[in-house]
């Protein structure tokens, strides 16, 4: 019952829409859970490797998703940089004043992100093995998946527990961002997970 009230209390949450959320000593505006705050922004972006064609795994996930939420559709965020992400990838750059190159470095991350908010941020690292029943961690991961492409948890039941319906969709996150796709939920996962959730614009 307690489990249940919890993710009660999270819908509640994201029902209502735009609110303040403090975080240290600066305040940052919210909207379904989701942090806008440039600075931090700035920083998330800052931190992101460069990618270019060939590579593969969750930043090129997250290069992806994010081209996808800026028009290009035809991208179906597979984590493999090959020929459609790189005619993407230079469109965009020749867009945006940038060097079509094909070499995503920090101009072109943030031309992608910058009007972009992250992802709900749980405020903690999800553990999570298959079968196990934490209603906090399972909430954290629902909310995360329900922002990535092409992922929908509508119609799951909500159970509190990590259940294999979950796992499958988690298995299929992992095998696309270059993790083992052992189900299992631990820093690696919820790292690419936060990273692929932030790829989404957010309109309150």
């Amino acid at each position: 019952m307690k489990r249940t009230l919890v993710r009660a209390a999270v819908f509640l949450t994201l029902i209502g829409g735009t609110a303040m959320a403090t975080t240290g000593t600066a305040s940052a505006a919210t909207c379904w859970g989701r942090v806008f705050d440039h600075s931090k922004v700035v920083q998330f972006v800052s931190a992101l490797p460069q990618v270019r064609y060939g590579n593969h795994g969750h930043s090129v996930l997250l290069l992806q998703l994010a081209l996808r939420d800026a028009g290009y559709q035809e991208l179906q965020g597979t984590g493999n940089y090959a020929s459609n992400t790189l005619h993407a990838v230079r469109d965009f750059q020749r867009k945006h004043g940038i060097k079509d190159s094909g070499i995503v470095g920090s101009k072109t991350w943030h031309a992608l992100m910058d009007n972009k908010s992250l992802a709900r941020q749980p405020g903690f690292t999800i553990y999570l093995n298959p079968g196990e029943h934490d209603g906090d961690q399972v909430s954290a991961l629902w909310d995360l998946l329900s922002d990535i492409y092409p992922y929908s948890v509508t119609g799951v039941p909500w159970s509190g527990t990590y259940e294999p319906s979950i796992q499958r969709i988690v298995q299929d996150f992992q095998r696309r961002a270059g993790i083992k796709a052992s189900g299992i939920v631990g820093p690696k996962t919820s790292q690419a997970l936060i990273e692929a959730a932030s790829a989404m614009t957010v309109r309150c």
